[in-house]
C-alpha cells in the first residue's frame, strides 16, 4: 500500500534538533543518509503537508532543504507550541532528529490515532526519545512540560494520549556509537523481509540480497541501474539456456538465479534511500516478466537443439504466448488503478485478504499456493533441475505454469474482469473479516 493511502488525518512533522549533542548524532550516517536527512525524507514520503526542523537547516544537505521549514525555538516544548499555533487543527508528528524508526511506524501511529480517537506515544529503545503523534483535536489538552519525555508522561497520565502498542519487530533507535549504528542498520534492513515475499525469497534470496544492498547503499548505484544490470545478466543466462547443452543450461539457470537474488536489491536500495518512483516500479515489473517470457522460449529452443525436434520450440513459443497474454491482462488492470506490481493484483480466490499484511491466509490454502507460483520459486526450481540437466522436464513445468496462469487469468476475466482491488477496499474487507 502506498504512503498516500495510509489511514489518518492530514499531518505536519516536526523534527527536533537544536542542541549540540543531538545535532552531532543527527549527522550520523546510516545506510547512505544522515539520520536527520532520513527523517525529513520519510515525513515527506508519508504525506506530511509540512515538515519543520527545530535548529539549523544546514543540518540537511542542500538538495534536501526544499520543503523543510526552519523553526527557531528555545527548546523542544516551545517548538511544539509554535508549530501547533500555525495549524492548530492539523495533526502533528514530533520526533527527535537523532532517531531511526521502523518504516511503517508513522502509518501505524496515524491509523491508531484515528482508531482510538486520541494522540499516540511510542517509546522505542536504544536511547531513543519518545515519538509523539498529536491529534489536532487534542490541541487544547496538551499540558505544559519541561522536556519531550516529560510531555509524553503528562499526556499519558492525563489520558490525552495512549501508549502505542507496536507490533513485534518495530523499533526506534538513537545510535550513540558504532555498536548502536550497527544495531540500527540491522534493524532497518531486517524490515526487507515482507509478509508477501515468496518462500525462496524469504528463506534464501533475502539472506544474500540484503547484505549486498547494505554495501550498495553507500555507492552511486541507483535502484533502476541495479534493475538494468541484473536484467542484462539474466538475458545472458537466457541465451546460454537456449544452446541446449548440459553446461550451457546449468550456466544459464545459474545466471537467472543470481538475477533473482539481485532482483531484491533494487527495492532494498530504494527503501533505504527513499528513491521511490512509479517508473522504477514498472521497470522492475516489466523486466521480471520479459525475463520470464524469454526463459520459456529459451527452454523450448534449448530442447529443440538438444533433440532436433522442432516441436519443443513450438510448444515453448505457444507457452510464452500464453504467458504474454496473461501478463498483458494484468498490466491493463495495473495501469487502470495506478498500481505497478503483481502483488497489487488480487484474484477472486484471494478476496477478503490483504496481500500486504496478511499474506498468506492460513485459512485459505489457495493463498498458500501463490507462494509456489511466484517467480523466485520457479527460478530456483529450474536451477535445481539444471543440476541434473533436465531441460525437457524444465520445459514441461514451464508449460504447465503458463497454462495454469492463462487459465486462472481467463477465469478471473470472466468472473471479475481484470482489476486491482483498491487499497481502501482491501482495508475494509480485512476490517470486516477481523470483526
Amino acid at each position: 500500500m502506498s504512503a498516500a493511502a495510509e489511514h489518518g488525518a492530514p499531518f505536519s512533522a516536526l523534527i527536533l534538533a537544536g542542541n549540540d549533542e543531538r545535532d552531532k548524532r543527527a549527522r550520523r550516517w546510516l545506510l547512505g543518509l544522515t539520520l536527520v536527512e532520513r527523517l525529513a525524507l520519510d515525513a515527506k514520503h508519508r504525506g506530511a503537508e509540512r515538515v519543520a526542523l527545530r535548529g539549523d537547516v544546514e543540518l540537511l544537505p542542500v538538495k534536501r532543504r526544499d520543503g523543510v521549514a526552519p523553526l527557531d525555538a528555545d527548546d523542544d516544548i516551545s517548538a511544539i507550541e509554535a508549530e501547533r499555533a500555525l495549524e492548530p487543527e492539523r495533526d502533528l508528528l514530533v520526533v527527535a532528529a537523532d532517531v531511526i524508526y521502523h518504516p511503517q511506524l508513522i502509518g501505524k501511529l496515524r491509523a491508531a490515532a484515528a482508531r482510538d480517537g486520541c494522540s499516540q506515544i511510542y517509546r522505542g529503545g536504544e536511547g531513543a526519545e519518545p515519538i509523539l503523534y498529536l491529534r489536532g483535536a487534542d490541541a487544547e489538552r496538551i499540558p505544559k512540560a519541561g522536556s519531550l519525555a516529560d510531555l509524553a508522561d503528562a499526556l499519558a497520565a492525563g489520558g490525552v494520549a495512549h501508549r502505542f502498542d507496536a507490533p513485534d519487530g518495530f523499533f526506534a533507535i538513537a545510535p550513540r556509537d558504532a555498536a548502536g549504528t550497527r544495531a540500527a542498520r540491522r534493524a532497518f534492513m531486517k524490515t526487507n523481509w515482507r509478509p508477501h515475499d515468496g518462500i525462496i525469497a524469504r528463506v534464501l534470496n533475502k539472506h544474500m540480497s540484503v547484505p549486498i544492498s547494505t554495501l550498495l547503499v553507500h555507492t552511486p548505484i541507483t535502484p533502476n541501474l541495479m534493475t538494468g544490470l541484473s536484467f542484462i545478466m539474466a538475458m545472458v543466462g537466457v541465451y546460454f539456456a537456449s544452446l541446449g547443452t548440459y553446461w550451457t543450461f546449468l550456466i544459464g539457470a545459474t545466471l537467472v538465479q543470481i538475477q533473482s537474488v539481485l532482483d531484491g536489491c533494487d527495492g532494498e536500495i530504494a527503501r533505504a534511500k527513499y528513491k521511490f518512483s512509479n517508473a522504477g516500479a514498472w521497470f522492475d515489473t516489466i523486466v521480471d516478466d520479459v525475463i520470464g517470457i524469454s526463459w520459456v522460449v529459451a527452454l523450448g529452443v534449448g530442447c529443440w537443439r538438444a533433440t532436433g525436434e522442432i516441436t519443443y520450440a513450438i510448444v515453448g513459443s505457444v507457452a510464452a504466448a500464453m504467458y504474454f497474454t496473461s501478463t498483458g491482462l494484468v498490466f491493463i488492470a495495473l495501469l487502470r488503478y495506478g498500481a505497478a506490481s503483481h502483488s497489487e493484483f488480487v484474484y477472486w480466490f484471494e478476496e477478503g485478504t490483504d496481500p500486504h499484511e496478511d499474506y498468506p491466509d492460513l485459512k485459505k490454502l489457495s493463498t498458500w499456493g501463490k507462494y509456489f507460483v511466484r517467480r523466485d520459486f520457479f527460478v530456483f526450481f529450474f536451477w535445481l533441475l539444471s543440476l541434473g540437466g533436465l531441460i525437457r522436464v524444465s520445459l514441461a513445468f514451464a508449460v504447465a505454469g503458463a497454462v495454469g496462469w492463462f487459465t486462472v487469468a481467463m477465469i478471473q476475466f470472466a468472473k471479475r474482469g481484470m482489476r486491482v482491488v483498491p487499497p481502501e477496499e482491501i482495508a475494509e474487507r480485512v476490517a470486516a473479516r477481523e470483526s
